[in-house]
């Protein structure tokens, strides 16, 4: 038999009213940690694509279904998609709650604050291969990069805002199918966030961290996690690119056959089906799922 791994959304994934339809605890303790009221932000749209806010709420969201999922499902492995990376760590093991919202809501700021300094933005190429895409960002000298390795037909560049629209025109010219902006407010998961790094990597020395207790692939390496690195690979990970590809092979040559995810959207189970198209997916996103999902464990034998 095979082994089910969690998977946990990144960042542009937020949309207005999310995790609302859930009942729990964890929004009363999240008011607490963040000073805000997580349920009003989510009711507003134009603070919620904020990256201040988006961050601890997505995080908040894909922990309200790994809370409503914990007494039913089984897994041995974890994988967060950039931001989705924390809500792996809280998966794992390694951070308490109370300490993973206050590390987030710390990034956060300090995202927010490097995208209006050095203002960027991030672009999804779909339609075309790693080489194509690897070739725009050459001839503009790297000033823009990928980003985010999503699938085989589709990357996320990331860059100063004046290069991103020529890498997008340039794209097209290379036969692209479609460019689409995201939803988010600067150039992550490139060196425009160097600084961001620098700045994380002193705040987590406050923090206390435990062992993970099960399999934690890495954003930056598609490998699990070596302790001792923690805190040098969370650091690092805001301006380097996410590995997702290599990290679901790896995955599956780890012996992962299944992948459940959580949170907002489903855009990672479509990422694992175009890399194998033979691994086993499901998401769980709204609560009205909870059913769905508990029937889907118990018939390939991820059920408590």
């Amino acid at each position: 038999m095979g082994k089910l791994a969690l998977l946990f959304s990144g960042q542009g994934s937020q949309y207005v009213g999310m995790g609302l339809d859930y009942k729990s605890k964890l929004f009363g303790d999240a008011h607490h940690i963040l000073g805000y009221c997580p349920k009003d932000v989510l009711e507003d749209q134009h603070q919620l694509d904020e990256t201040l806010y988006a961050q601890p709420l997505i995080v908040l969201k894909s922990l309200l279904g790994l809370e409503a999922l914990k007494d039913y499902v089984k897994y041995e492995g974890v994988l967060g998609f950039s931001l989705g990376e924390y809500s792996a760590l809280y998966a794992a093991g390694v951070f308490s709650f109370e300490d993973l919202l206050k590390i987030v809501s710390i990034r956060a700021n300090l995202m927010q604050e490097a995208a209006l300094l050095h203002p960027g933005a991030m672009v999804a190429v779909i339609g075309l291969d790693e080489k194509g895409v690897e070739e725009v960002c050459v001839a503009l000298q790297h000033k823009v990069m990928i980003a985010n390795y999503n699938a085989p037909d589709q990357y996320v560049i990331s860059g100063d805002k004046e290069n991103i629209e020529t890498a997008m025109s340039l794209l097209k010219e290379k036969g692209a199918r479609r460019t689409v902006k995201l939803n988010v407010s600067g150039a992550f998961h490139s060196p425009l966030m160097a600084p961001v790094s620098d700045k994380l990597r002193k705040e987590l020395d406050g923090f206390i961290a435990h062992k993970p207790q099960l399999p934690l692939y890495m954003n930056q390496t598609a490998l699990p996690l070596e302790f001792k690195d923690l805190y040098g690979l969370m650091a690092a990970q805001i301006s380097h690119p996410v590995q997702f590809i290599k990290s679901i092979k790896q995955m599956k040559r780890d012996g992962f056959t299944h992948f459940l995810e959580i949170g907002p959207g489903r855009t990672l189970s479509s990422f694992v089906k175009k890399i194998d198209a033979d691994l086993e997916v499901m998401h769980f996103d709204k609560y009205a799922e909870l059913d769905d999902v508990k029937g889907w464990l118990m018939k390939h034998g991820f059920s408590k």
